[in-house]
Formats: C-alpha cells, sequence, structure tokens
C-alpha cells in the first residue's frame, strides 16, 4: 500500500460499509484523490511522519459526513489563492450535487469535511 512504512500504516481509515449512486461516488472519488494528491505534494505525505486518517459516518439515511485530517507533515499555513484542485471540487461537491466542503488550515495538518446527500 502507497505511503506505508514498514510495519506501520501511514492511513487509518474508518466508516461504515455503504453504496453510493454514480455521482456521488465519482465525487468523492474525484475530491479524495485531489487530497491525497495535494498531502504527497505538500501535506502529511511528504514527510515520513505525516499520516492520514479519513473516517465517514451517515449523518441519517440520506446524508454522507466524509472527514480527511492530515497530522505530521509541514507545518500548514492557508492558501493566498485557490488552486484548481480546489476549484474543482467546491464545483462537485457543492454546485452540481449540492453538498458541503469545508476546509480547516490547521497548523498541525489540512482537514476537510465533505457533506453529501445520498
Amino acid at each position: 500500500m502507497p505511503y506505508c512504512q514498514q510495519d506501520d500504516s501511514r492511513t487509518q481509515i474508518n466508516g461504515p460499509s455503504i453504496m453510493l449512486e454514480q455521482a456521488p461516488a465519482q465525487a468523492v472519488a474525484l475530491t479524495l484523490h485531489e487530497l491525497a494528491s495535494n498531502a504527497a505534494k505538500y501535506g502529511a505525505l511528504s514527510s515520513p511522519s505525516g499520516r492520514i486518517e479519513l473516517q465517514w459516518r451517515l449523518q441519517s439515511a440520506s446524508r454522507l459526513a466524509v472527514r480527511w485530517m492530515e497530522s505530521g507533515g509541514p507545518a500548514v499555513k492557508p492558501p493566498t489563492r485557490q488552486g484548481f484542485g480546489t476549484r474543482v471540487m467546491e464545483r462537485v461537491i457543492c454546485h452540481q450535487l449540492n453538498g458541503e466542503l469545508r476546509f480547516e488550515w490547521r497548523e498541525q495538518g489540512v482537514s476537510c469535511e465533505i457533506i453529501l446527500q445520498i
């Protein structure tokens, strides 16, 4: 598995087994891909001690919350401009699916919450 140390995984993934329709599944996949790419280039996964925690839960029968949290990487500062990847994530999650996308630029690592109607 990418980003694993010898016997210690750098990623922790937790959530119930759920089935998503095509549009929300693609939106979540695109968003997680963008977050992982950024983590590998600039965030937690660019440092040997960096870690990622991914959690999801059903807030109701039709509402999914996904949370991405980074720690142990370089110190984080809020961006001064919105990049292409963030614009794409917002367009897909917020505008096409009427979901929510929230970022927290914590010094110990970026955190992103995705809320979708499923």
